[in-house]
């Protein structure tokens, strides 16, 4: 996607067709926006298109490069104050879909592809020294995993590796304590791209791809402290996978921002 600013809008690109462009004028930019990321600036997109809105405008002052992180809620030290954005401490690995999640206060990222081989190299991210550390490889190569928090421990789940062609139903804990890796009971149904959550101290694992790019709908629920999964809850009404779509509030899981198609990835529809 390109973005290109007239007369004070800007008007989003796929190759040569516009598919949306801002509801409202932006305030005074100069120049094209082509080699810049905006983030939000209620974006309306067409239905066909995206599926959505974007709330917020927020412009970096240059394209963000694979490996960088930006945070979009502070000025741009030194720019113009309506342009948002600070640059933040780069990745030391350039990957994408990884697994992600926060524990006490750190952000933990896990394997991803870089893009033509699977990581196996796991970061943390400490917001308050804005500093990345390498912690202990995860025991497979990876993308798409699950990873979630629960009770002090990260657990990741699944993922898949487009090289061997092997879609995983592994599951590992780590300990940052000891920075280690330990294996548990593998999850059912092999899968990538699923949803998950946590509710009452257990991870709920749903849709995804499994093995040969077969959408599923199973509803699978991980409980670290037994080490057991229950596979007796109800499916999920319609295939979903693509990105981790899942959330979870009030004691309920969600799935958020899923599609059941593999022609592109996640609409902004629940």
């Amino acid at each position: 996607i390109t973005w290109n600013k007239i007369a004070n809008k800007v008007r989003a690109y796929i190759g040569a067709n516009q598919v949306g462009d801002t509801q409202i004028d932006l305030g005074v930019w100069a120049g094209l926006l082509s080699t810049r990321t905006v983030i939000g600036s209620n974006q309306t997109f067409p239905a066909n298109t995206f599926k959505g809105y974007m709330w917020d405008a927020a412009v970096h002052t240059r394209e963000l490069e694979p490996e960088e992180v930006a945070d979009f809620s502070r000025p741009l030290e030194g720019g113009n104050p309506s342009l948002m954005g600070t640059r933040l401490a780069y990745l030391p690995k350039a990957v994408e879909q990884p697994g992600f999640e926060e524990l006490d206060g750190k952000l933990y990222l896990i394997c991803g592809r870089d893009p033509a081989f699977h990581s196996v190299k796991v970061y943390a991210y400490d917001p308050i020294v804005n500093t990345w550390e390498e912690k202990a490889d995860y025991p497979i190569a990876i993308q798409s995993p699950v990873l979630r928090a629960v009770n002090g421990k990260l657990y990741g789940i699944g993922g898949y590796n487009s090289q061997t062609h092997i879609w995983y139903d592994d599951v590992y804990e780590y300990d940052p304590i000891g920075n280690t890796w330990t294996p548990k009971t593998n999850m059912p149904t092999p899968r990538e791209d699923m949803g998950s959550c946590v509710i009452g101290n257990k991870i709920y694992v749903y849709g995804g791809l499994t093995t040969n790019e077969i959408p599923t709908k199973v509803l699978e629920v991980y409980d670290p402290a037994l080490d057991t999964w229950d596979v007796t809850k109800a499916d999920m009404p319609d295939f979903k996978h693509l990105g981790d779509f899942g959330a979870s509030y009030n004691g309920k899981a969600y799935a958020i921002a899923s599609t059941n198609t593999m022609a592109g990835y996640p609409n902004l529809i629940p």
